[in-house]
C-alpha cells in the first residue's frame, strides 16, 4: 500500500510541477532556470518506485519504458527509505529539513536542482492547506493563481 502510495504522490507532484510552470511565473522562470533540456528522477532507494521526467522545449514530459532507456538523468534524488518518502509526500516534514536530516541523496548539481526544490515547496503550497505548509515551509512563496485552478490543472489537465 505505502509503495502505490508514495507513486501516486510522485506522479502528482509531477503533474503539480508541471501545473506550477504553466499558471506560476516564478516556477516557470525557475524551472526555465535549468536549462533547455533537463531529466529528474525522484525515487525510492534499492526500489523500482519512482518517476522520471524532464522538461524538453518548453513541454513536460514523463519518461518510461523504452523512452526512458537511453535518456541521461541529470539530477536524481532518492529517498532512503520508504519512511522518509512518505513523511514529505504526506507533509509530515518539508524538503529542505528532509535534506537536512538525510533523509535522501541527490545525484547531480546541487546549483542545478535548487530551483526545482523552489518550485517543490511551491507546488507544496497550492497543494496542501496552510496549516501543513505553515510547518514545513519557512517562507511560503505567494500564489499566482487560485487552488481550485491549480488543483484542476494538476488532477484533471484541464
Amino acid at each position: 500500500m505505502q509503495k502505490f502510495l508514495i507513486n501516486t504522490v510522485f506522479l502528482i507532484l509531477y503533474r503539480g510541477i508541471k501545473a506550477a510552470y504553466k499558471l506560476d511565473s516564478a516556477c516557470r522562470s525557475e524551472l526555465d532556470s535549468m536549462g533547455d533540456e533537463y531529466t529528474i528522477k525522484l525515487g525510492v532507494l534499492n526500489s523500482k518506485i519512482g518517476i522520471v521526467f524532464g522538461l524538453e522545449g518548453g513541454k513536460f514530459t514523463r519518461y518510461k519504458g523504452k523512452a526512458l532507456k537511453d535518456k541521461h538523468i541529470d539530477i536524481i534524488i532518492q529517498f532512503k527509505s520508504l519512511k522518509s518518502a512518505l513523511m514529505v509526500a504526506l507533509g509530515q516534514t518539508g524538503v529542505a529539513k528532509a535534506f537536512a536530516s538525510h533523509r535522501f541523496t541527490l545525484e547531480g548539481d546541487i546549483m542545478q536542482a535548487m530551483p526545482l526544490v523552489r518550485v517543490i515547496d511551491s507546488v507544496e503550497c497550492y497543494l496542501f492547506p496552510k496549516f501543513i505548509t505553515k510547518h514545513i515551509i519557512s517562507t511560503p512563496p505567494k500564489r499566482e493563481t487560485n487552488k481550485v485552478r491549480f488543483y484542476l490543472k494538476t488532477l484533471l489537465g484541464i
